[in-house]
């Protein structure tokens, strides 16, 4: 991928193409609802918990090691219900959750900027003998 394509794409994808850490978060965020009720997950539950994760993931920008941890900390306060602290239950399995975003983070990156330069006609293809 030329530079022109990587040069542009990959920051601002890194910046805002944060779906890997909004599916950790908001799976998490669902994995503590059901902890803390002995109730079934409803389908509003489910869509509140998504909605709000896809919103916050724009808004975590700024936190780019810690993005579960500040999606996970945002939901559990616009939750409410008992769940301000909720988080808690989830620290020590963080650096598990925070590796698992990461590697899903930079595998949507890698996509987008592959189908931005596939559709802007700037992907070179080499053979293989060339390398050698």
């Amino acid at each position: 991928i030329p530079r022109e394509i990587g040069g542009i794409a990959v920051p601002f994808f890194t910046l805002f193409a944060r779906s890997g850490t909004a599916l950790v978060g908001g799976a998490s965020m669902l994995l503590i609802i059901r902890s803390y009720t002995s109730l079934d997950l409803t389908l509003y539950q489910i869509m509140w918990v998504f909605f709000f994760s896809y919103i916050f993931s724009f808004a975590i920008s700024h936190a780019p090691r810690l993005g579960v941890y500040a999606i996970l900390t945002l939901l559990c306060d616009f939750y409410g219900r008992g769940l301000d602290r909720g988080y808690i239950l989830l620290l020590p399995t963080l650096p598990i959750l925070i590796g698992f975003s990461a590697l899903l983070d930079t595998a949507c990156i890698a996509l987008l900027t592959r189908v931005t330069a596939y559709n802007g006609d700037l992907i070179d293809e080499v053979p293989s003998g060339n390398f050698i």
